[in-house]
């Protein structure tokens, strides 16, 4: 298999951390911007680390693990809530240096890569497209130009909004090259 080093980042942020999670026995696979950078599709660098794990027992064992803060959709988890881990669906982390965001969502088809020696588990650059379209509509969606005061967003989603754009871009910028090739 072809070993996919992207030259815009320094991969060596995150494969130890790729290996420290794949040390802890839980299935998971990549997804975001770091899956889209093993694609070669987007071109900014990548500070976080996104994956998903298939299983409510993985979901609570990467919490275990890695400790982090629990959210349900984006929205930030209520510490009042008795049971949290019933609700949440995303693990916001960090492990070493790196922010790390653990989803816990269906099984969905993914590609085997190589990665500095190491076989992991790659989503298909369309569904990771597909998720960052939906958050930004999401986003989107809180916002009406209807309102008689304007609704703000927060600076952290306009940041998340900036970013996810970027990548939608670039995807369709690979994806038009492609089809002209």
């Amino acid at each position: 298999k072809e070993l996919f080093t992207p030259s815009h980042f320094k991969a060596e942020n995150h494969l130890p951390i790729l290996k420290q999670i794949k040390e802890t026995g839980v299935k998971f696979y990549i997804t975001g911007s770091f899956a889209l950078s093993v694609f070669k599709i987007i071109r900014r660098p990548i500070n976080d680390l996104d994956i998903i794990v298939k299983t409510r027992e993985d979901f609570e064992l990467m919490y275990e693990k890695f400790g982090g803060e629990l959210f349900e959709d984006y929205e930030k988890i209520k510490d009042t809530l008795t049971d949290v881990l019933t609700y949440a669906n995303q693990i916001r982390t960090k492990i070493n240096t790196v922010d790390v965001c653990i989803f816990c969502i269906e099984d969905e088809e993914t590609l085997s890569v190589e990665l500095d020696g190491e076989i992991f588990h790659v989503l298909y650059p369309h569904s990771t497209i597909n998720a960052k379209f939906l958050y930004v509509n999401n986003i989107l969606e809180d916002i009406s130009c209807f309102d008689e005061e304007p609704s703000v967003i927060e600076v952290a989603k306009l940041k998340r909004l900036r970013k996810h754009l970027a990548d939608i871009q670039d995807y369709c910028i690979f994806v038009e090259s492609k089809r002209i090739d």
